[in-house]
């Protein structure tokens, strides 16, 4: 369940696993954004975006170790009460071992679009987390690289998405803005 924005137009501090209708019916069709410019065709630009990923899916279901991309994080203004950001910011959690099987197929040019091209042709910013399977997270001297090069990206994006710009600024991080001030989505995709 999403929880209510608090006054400073921000989810509560943590991470909040949802579905994509009830992700929509929070940050798109609330009353309170039904004079939003953006923020549908925003949502239907995410839709279509993703719909890319989950079409790759079901094209190489039968080579894929699993799902694609099974979940997402939703962060920024967009996860916010402003009533018309510029942008989705997200952050897809892809399979590593299936995004892998794919190198080389049709349609895996997906993977290589540049940030910039899919923030123009979407209004959508996507960061990747190559996701893998830790067994156990706590024997790090046992883990393999790309394990710990997992946990680390996994942790940088979990602190980044609950950190929020001192008033709103564009800026580089500061040692103040690294402090948790905000919630985010997690949206899962799949059953």
């Amino acid at each position: 369940m999403i929880p209510v924005f608090n006054q400073d137009g921000h989810l509560p501090l943590g991470r909040y696993s949802t579905s994509p209708d009830q992700a929509r019916a929070v940050l798109v069709d609330d009353p309170q954004f039904a004079s939003s410019a953006t923020r549908p065709g925003l949502w239907e630009n995410l839709e279509t975006y993703l719909a890319e990923f989950l079409y790759l899916e079901e094209k190489y279901a039968h080579l894929l170790p699993g799902p694609l991309l099974d979940r997402i994080w939703l962060g920024g203004s967009f996860v916010s009460t402003k009533l018309d950001p510029r942008n989705v910011d997200v952050t897809l959690i892809i399979n590593k071992e299936a995004k892998d099987v794919l190198k080389g197929r049709q349609g895996a040019g997906l993977f290589t679009r540049s940030r910039a091209s899919v923030l123009s042709k979407y209004g959508v910013s996507p960061l990747y987390l190559n996701y893998k399977p830790v067994v156990s997270v706590f024997k790090l001297d046992e883990l393999e690289d790309d394990e710990r090069t997992y946990l680390a990206a996994r942790g940088a994006w979990d602190d980044w998405w609950q950190r929020r710009r001192q008033s709103g600024l564009q800026q580089e991080p500061t040692l103040e803005s690294c402090v948790p001030r905000r919630g985010y989505l997690e949206v899962v995709l799949s059953d």
